[in-house]
């Protein structure tokens, strides 16, 4: 039997390309409210729930991720 999927991406929202070259695509997804979202602890060190304004002071944080937030806190990026 199929398992159904616990999120269903909706429209990409932003497109970036890192200093290392590397391009990233930010999608918004609606996620089923009813699964507890876990990381593969073999891709990922560590996660954290941060609001916009802790992502934006956090010293680690890459640019490309600060230039999405900015672009959402001005309105640039309107999210469903």
């Amino acid at each position: 039997m199929p398992v159904a999927p616990i999120y269903a991406p909706m429209r990409c929202v932003w497109n970036s390309i890192s200093r290392w070259r590397v391009e990233l695509a930010w999608w918004q997804a609606e996620l089923d409210p009813n699964v507890e979202l876990l990381p593969n602890p073999a891709e990922v060190e560590s996660f954290h729930w941060l609001t916009r304004d802790a992502m934006l002071d956090h010293p680690n944080l890459l640019g490309s991720n600060r230039d999405f937030l900015r672009a959402l806190a001005s309105g640039e990026i309107v999210l469903d």
